[in-house]
């Protein structure tokens, strides 16, 4: 009866310790489980913030390069109003000399 008894206690004991243990198992597998997903998670911002620094730096070249094309424009532009000046003053000198060899 005592060693019955005694057996019964070391079962209980090592159905306790074995409860402990899966309970440990599935323990450290959440927490495995957890870490790949914040990982996982940790990548997918890291992606996330390359891709978006990509499309950054994309877009400050193009404002770049269209602020650069207008710089162009504008300097071709200011080109060609003093020829249109230069080209009147031209005319109007030459119409004064006409006009005073018409005298």
């Amino acid at each position: 009866k005592k060693r019955a008894k005694q057996e019964n206690k070391e079962q209980a004991k090592d159905a306790k310790s074995a409860e402990l243990e899966e309970e440990q198992r599935k323990k450290d597998e959440e927490e495995k489980s957890l870490r790949r997903k914040t990982q996982a998670e940790d990548e997918d911002d890291q992606v996330r913030l390359e891709a978006e620094e990509e499309v950054r730096k994309a877009m400050e070249k193009k404002r770049k390069e269209e602020e650069k094309q207008r710089q162009r424009e504008e300097k071709e532009r200011k080109k060609r109003a003093k020829q249109e000046n230069k080209e009147q003053a031209k005319d109007a000198k030459s119409a004064e000399l006409e006009e005073e060899q018409r005298k």
